[in-house]
């Protein structure tokens, strides 16, 4: 992010405009590929599967954080977004941080799907991109959060936890937290 930075503890986070948080946000989630996509079973469980980004745009929006994922029109993940469609998209790196909530609908949109369509999706879809079972999952925001950790990130910030179990101090990691409705 390129707002100030403060040492920040738990309680102590730096909080950009929510203008910048929104760009800053769209930054993070468009320098990753893949992401943890958490949602609902039947039953009620949280449900984590790591999924390669397809798009971070829906057929309708290109909404900061909106983002779209191909699966298995038949499946876990499937049903679950048909009966539970709020989801959770989660993205970590060394240093950045990003949850996206939001609803998740299927499209089966077949031009969207051909405009998308990897080489290597044909491993799970052997028809290519007429293959029936090709869905796209596409999500569309309604809160964003970002973290972003100072220089040294995780490595450095572990360092400074460290340091300050060891001296019996609060640790004091520089870095910056934004939460935005989208």
């Amino acid at each position: 992010m390129t707002e100030s930075r403060t040492t920040t503890r738990p309680t102590d986070i730096d909080t950009p405009a929510p203008h910048a948080a929104r760009r800053d946000l769209d930054q993070v989630a468009r320098s990753f590929d893949t992401a943890m996509l958490v949602t609902r079973t039947r039953s009620g469980e949280l449900r984590s599967r790591p999924m390669q980004i397809a798009s971070h745009s829906t057929s309708d929006t290109t909404t900061t954080g909106a983002m779209t994922f191909v699966a298995s029109n038949h499946g876990g993940l499937s049903d679950e977004i048909r009966s539970a469609p709020q989801v959770n998209v989660a993205l970590q790196g060394d240093d950045r941080f990003a949850s996206i909530s939001g609803r998740a609908e299927p499209s089966h949109d077949r031009l969207r799907i051909h405009e998308l369509w990897r080489p290597e999706w044909k491993a799970w879809f052997p028809e290519g991109p007429e293959d029936s079972e090709v869905v796209l999952v596409e999500v569309t925001p309604e809160q964003g959060e970002v973290w972003e950790v100072d220089e040294g990130g995780a490595v450095g910030a572990l360092l400074e936890l460290g340091r300050a179990l060891v001296g019996g101090d609060s640790p004091s990691v520089g870095g910056s937290h934004a939460k935005v409705d989208l």
